[in-house]
């Protein structure tokens, strides 16, 4: 991720601080995700479990 930060900065020629809070948003979310994903993990096996079955 930071190594896509760092060449949208070159790329752009803004600061890697303004490019980062553009991201920020993005990288909370996958915070949360990550976080739902651990406390519960029912959430990631309920598709697979349902198509396969019991």
């Amino acid at each position: 991720m930071g190594n896509c930060l760092n060449v949208c900065s070159a790329i752009c020629r803004l600061p890697i601080g303004r490019i980062f809070l553009g991201a920020a948003p993005f990288l909370l979310a996958n915070v949360v995700v990550l976080a739902l994903i651990c406390l519960f993990p029912a959430l990631v096996m309920w598709i697979p479990n349902a198509v396969m079955g019991p």
